[in-house]
C-alpha cells in the first residue's frame, strides 16, 4: 500500500496533468512492485508567484507506505519519478525532483 501525492506548479494543461498523473501511477506501483489495484495518485499543483526560480522548477513527490521498503525498491521510486518528469514535462523544464517517502508501521 501507498499513497503517493505529488507537488506541481499551476499553469501545465490537461492533457499534460492526465499524463504525469498516469506517470506517477507508474512510479508507485513499478517502483514499489505493487499490484495497480492498490495504485493511489493524488496532483496537487500550488500557486508559484511568491516562489523563487529553483521551487517553480522543482517537482515534488511525497509518499505514505507501510514499513519495510527496501533501499532498492526506494531508490527505484525516485529514478522512476525523475524519469517520469523528464518525459512529461521535458528534461529542462524540471530543475530538482523531491521525493519524501513517510514509512508506518503495517
Amino acid at each position: 500500500m501507498a499513497m503517493v501525492t505529488a507537488f506541481i506548479p499551476k499553469g501545465y494543461p490537461q492533457d499534460t496533468k492526465d499524463r504525469f498523473s498516469a506517470a506517477l501511477g507508474d512510479v508507485e506501483c513499478i517502483g514499489f512492485d505493487m499490484s495497480r489495484d492498490f495504485e493511489h495518485v493524488y496532483l496537487h499543483e500550488f500557486d508559484a508567484v511568491h516562489c523563487d526560480e529553483v521551487m517553480r522548477r522543482t517537482k515534488y513527490l511525497v509518499i505514505y507506505t507501510g514499513a519495510g521498503k527496501s533501499t532498492a525498491a526506494k531508490e527505484r521510486v525516485v529514478q522512476l519519478f525523475r524519469q517520469k518528469c523528464d518525459e512529461v514535462f521535458g528534461p529542462n523544464d524540471t530543475q530538482n525532483a523531491a521525493v519524501v517517502i513517510e514509512e508506518h508501521p503495517n
